[in-house]
């Protein structure tokens, strides 16, 4: 991927906005950014000016290299190219799946978990699974990717698929728990 091609069309604005915030919360980008507020306080216009390029490069760096590692990704979806066997590609393939479809997990049941707290408290949010939430904003960039790059995700049965797997995970989870209670019971 070249760097002069970079556009951020390319990016799914889902990750554009993660890569902002975790940008934006590096502590030498807010240190430039204080040094920036400072410049223009002090009518330092110039080093004000030199600073924001700055900012601007290292966040076009920052982007490109989101852009690097989806390029990465991209690579790996097309296994075609390597000489696999048809059962280890059918194998990857589905592993990959796998992978998306976790990700789709992720992104509902911190949505339903966001949904009942909220029913409370719109405010409130389960801080345990702070990292979570990021992990779920970057599985929703990915599965964005997907979409771009194949049909899968536009096919009606991938998400009444994922509907289904994920239902069946919630049962299981309250299998489970209906059994750790039982067996705490005795």
């Amino acid at each position: 991927m070249d760097k002069k091609n970079l556009s951020l069309s390319d990016v799914p604005q889902e990750l554009i906005d993660e890569v902002t915030k975790q940008f934006e919360a590096n502590g030498t980008v807010r240190r430039l950014r204080f040094e920036q507020q400072n410049a223009t306080r002090n009518h330092d216009f110039v080093r004000a000016l030199v600073l924001g390029r700055k900012i601007d490069a290292l966040f076009k760096e920052a982007v490109f290299n989101v852009l690097k590692e989806a390029d990465k990704a991209d690579r790996v979806l097309f296994m075609s190219n390597l000489g696999l066997t048809s059962d280890d590609e059918e194998s990857l393939m589905k592993l990959i799946m796998v992978l998306f479809m976790c990700s789709d997990f992720i992104e509902s049941a911190v949505m339903n978990i966001d949904e009942t707290l909220h029913k409370y408290d719109a405010n409130v949010y389960f801080e345990a699974f702070d990292d979570i939430r990021q992990l779920s904003k970057l599985s929703k960039a990915k599965l964005a990717r997907l979409r771009q790059l194949s049909n899968y995700l536009n096919n009606p049965a991938w998400g009444d698929g994922c509907d289904n797997m994920y239902n069946m995970l919630l049962n299981k989870a309250g299998a489970l728990l209906r059994k750790l209670d039982k067996d705490d019971v005795k």
